[in-house]
């Protein structure tokens, strides 16, 4: 039976463990941009094995997170999620453990806006190096599916109604 202390305390060290998983991620999310608007693929290709170990350092958190929810469960502190576990604890009423909690919510929402601006920027990389590979290889480039005139869409693809969307 986990008792409302080794709760907290087991709370306490997952939260330290996910901001540093959250410093070492956004850091590699920054280095991938980096070298992504440098064309630089060695350096890609070497943050590739951190990115698998972050990986696997995130799935181990997750796995973490759901042993700490089943044994508060098993223990009579039911809860769906770590912070409404946390709720019903008297650490609640700490500002320095609520305070962490929100930190952790902070940092999860600036790693998701991080990881979306990385995911853009590669995507529009990968597409560039495969209208530059088409470019060298057959000579020129995909045509566009919209037109501004009428004649584009008789190629199969449509026009315009208003080009500034």
């Amino acid at each position: 039976m986990l008792s409302s202390q080794t709760i907290t305390m087991r709370l306490e060290a997952y939260l330290i463990q996910l901001a540093d998983v959250h410093k070492r991620w956004q850091a590699w999310l920054s280095n991938t941009q980096l070298a992504a608007t440098r064309i630089d693929t060695n350096r890609l290709l070497a943050l590739q094995a951190e990115a698998d170990t972050l990986g696997q350092e995130l799935a181990s958190i997750s796995d973490n997170r759901q042993r700490l929810l089943k044994e508060a469960e098993e223990s009579g502190w039911q809860a769906r999620t770590l912070r409404s576990l946390a709720e019903r604890l008297p650490a609640w009423n700490r500002p320095k453990f609520r305070f962490a909690f929100s930190t952790a919510r902070n940092q999860l929402d600036q790693l998701k806006r991080v990881h979306i601006a990385t995911w853009v920027i590669l995507n529009q990389a990968a597409q560039h190096y495969q209208e530059m590979t088409m470019l060298l290889t057959l000579g020129t480039t995909r045509q566009d599916v919209y037109g501004l005139d009428l004649s584009n869409s008789r190629d199969g693809g449509g026009q315009l109604l208003d080009t500034s969307v």
